[in-house]
């Protein structure tokens, strides 16, 4: 019966890391360059010197600047919070000024490896938490 509860508690855990590695995304390792980054519409990381990067939904210009789309909340929001903002009309999000020294490196979204681990590692792990489960219930001759 312990092993059976063992078993429960590791298969808990590893689905609940499974959940959490959704929301992961890969970023391309070669810099892209400012209308290739506007024209995908999609996710970017600035990589900014020795910094953190600065992670956006997507860019676009307004005018003659430039801005990112980010969360309110989120860790590049607040790195960012002195500068200028323009208001989304999307509910915690918020465009964020980008200066042009900061758009030299820029790293688009690599769909198809964003795709292939947010299907792979959960079809792993569920495999693998059948199999512990298995394994236990054999172990305990319930099978």
């Amino acid at each position: 019966m312990k092993t059976i509860k063992k078993s429960i508690e590791w298969a808990a855990k590893i689905l609940s890391f499974l959940i959490l590695l959704q929301s992961c995304t890969v970023y391309h390792n070669y810099s892209s360059s400012v209308d290739e980054a506007i024209a995908t519409n999609d996710k970017v990381k600035l990589d900014i010197n020795n910094d953190d990067p600065y992670k956006f939904k997507k860019i676009k210009i307004f005018g003659t600047e430039c801005y990112g789309l980010t969360k309110i909340k989120s860790d590049t929001y607040r790195r960012l919070s002195d500068r200028k903002k323009m208001d989304a009309g999307i509910k915690n999000f918020t465009y964020v000024q980008i200066s042009q020294e900061e758009l030299s490196n820029i790293h688009l979204k690599n769909k198809g490896a964003s795709n292939a681990l947010s299907i792979a590692i959960p079809v792993l792990g569920i495999g693998a938490a059948i199999a512990i489960g298995t394994w236990a219930t054999v172990k305990d001759g319930v099978l």
